[in-house]
Order: C-alpha cells, then sequence, then structure tokens
C-alpha cells in the first residue's frame, strides 16, 4: 500500500522543487534562498560564470552534499530518502568517477551492478549507452587512454546508467571540441522523457525557448524562457544581475 501511495505521488509531483535553497561554507555563501519548480520532461539550462553558484546547485539537488537551509524535492520526495533519490538522479560532474584503468565497457558494468542490475541488463544496458553516446568503437580503450572529450561522454553514459528521470549535468559541453559538442546535443535530444537541468557559462548553448536560469553569487536573479539569440540573452543576464 505504501508502495503505490508513493507511485501516485511521483505521478502527481513536480520533477524537482526547490525552497529557499542555501548552502554556505564557513563564512562564504555558495547558495542563497534559491527557489524553484521544474515539471516532468522539462529541460533547464543554467547560466552564469564561475563562482556563480551552479555547481553547488546541482550537488545540492543530487544530495551530494547537504543544504544549510531551505529544501529540496525530487518527484515529491524529499532529501531524507536518500535510496530513493539516488534510484531518481544521475549526476554527470566535471570528473566523472571512472576508473583509469579499466575500460569504458568495465566501468560502466561495475556501476550498473553496484546498481543492483542483473549481469543481462547491464551488458544490454551498456552497448545501448555506449551506442547512445557515440562510443560504441571506445568500449574497449582504458579510460586513461581516452580523450576529455570521450571522457566527458561516458561520464553522461554513466549518469544515465540506471536510467534516472532526472538528469543533471554540471557543465557537459566544458573543455569540448565542436565535433564532440554537437555530439553530446544529439544525445540530450533523444531524452525528451528526462527532466535535465544543465549548468553553463556559454550562451550559444542556450536554444530559442528553452528554459534558463541566471545565477550570481549564489542567487537565482532570473527564471525565464530564451528568444534565442546569445547576444541578447548575455545583455539580459548583465541587466538581470545589475538589478539583483
Amino acid at each position: 500500500m505504501a508502495e503505490q501511495t508513493g507511485e501516485k505521488r511521483e505521478r502527481a509531483a513536480a520533477a524537482v522543487e526547490a525552497e529557499r535553497l542555501g548552502k554556505r561554507y564557513g563564512q562564504r555563501t555558495a547558495l542563497a534562498g534559491v527557489s524553484f519548480q521544474i515539471q516532468k520532461g522539462e529541460t533547464v539550462k543554467i547560466l552564469g560564470p564561475n563562482g556563480a553558484g551552479k555547481s553547488t546547485l546541482l550537488r545540492l539537488l543530487a544530495r551530494l552534499t547537504l543544504p544549510t537551509e531551505g529544501q529540496v524535492r525530487l518527484l515529491g520526495r524529499d532529501g531524507g530518502e536518500r535510496r530513493e533519490i539516488a534510484r531518481l538522479v544521475g549526476y554527470a560532474g566535471h570528473e566523472p568517477p571512472l576508473y583509469r584503468a579499466l575500460t569504458a565497457q568495465e566501468n560502466l558494468f561495475f556501476y550498473g551492478r553496484m546498481h543492483g542490475l542483473s549481469k543481462r541488463a547491464v551488458q544490454e544496458r551498456v552497448a545501448f549507452l555506449l551506442e547512445l553516446v557515440g562510443l560504441q568503437d571506445k568500449g574497449g580503450e582504458r579510460v586513461g587512454r581516452l580523450s576529455h572529450g570521450t571522457v566527458r561522454r561516458l561520464g553522461v553514459a554513466l549518469a544515465l546508467l540506471h536510467d534516472p528521470p532526472i538528469l543533471l549535468l554540471d557543465e557537459p559541453f566544458g573543455g569540448l571540441d565542436p565535433s564532440s559538442r554537437d555530439q553530446l546535443r544529439r544525445v540530450l535530444s533523444r531524452l525528451p522523457e528526462k527532466t535535465i537541468l544543465l549548468s553553463t557559462h556559454d550562451f550559444s548553448e542556450v536554444g530559442r525557448g528553452e528554459r534558463v536560469f541566471f545565477l550570481s553569487r549564489g542567487r537565482l536573479c532570473w527564471d525565464g524562457r530564451a528568444n534565442g539569440d546569445p547576444r541578447e540573452l548575455a545583455c539580459l543576464y548583465q541587466e538581470m544581475v545589475r538589478n539583483a
């Protein structure tokens, strides 16, 4: 009965909710009073320079660090239910937790088993994800020999391994060459059922009509839709920061 209630709660709830979310490190405020609601299947681009609070926000949502104040709910579940949060979220940070001495396939297989997937399910999932991110020909190579862009794409595959409904990507386009960027854009376009929060400092990565958060000095200073012009978006950001 409790499981049925939980399933109903997930169907009815927003995918991601933050209520006055804040994080301090000693005297330094990394995030302050951030509140928002994101619906299922929605993609949000989080824009701001280094130090704006983008990584902190994503790490709080992924439960990789705890808030100093405020609350997070994922599909109606609060941050206290750690096992459920791990099931709901896939996170790809700047440095994916991959073992350099293992191959791409071995890394994904190891983590798949850690997620509780059967050997057959892991094999099928790994093959699917390597093809999805365009690395089907790199599966047998050791991670330590892969390029930075290849490792970042492999990190996205790792985040998707347990098929989570929510995907949190911290600067996934950072340091990628144009070909790798295009490949990653195609990957994300093939995930319409996922709720995606993606941080970037590059205004050109925002498409027309996409929802955007502007972060500055740990504060959410704008939540709106982009018109598709990176230059106008950059000007709007500067205006919002001045008025925040």
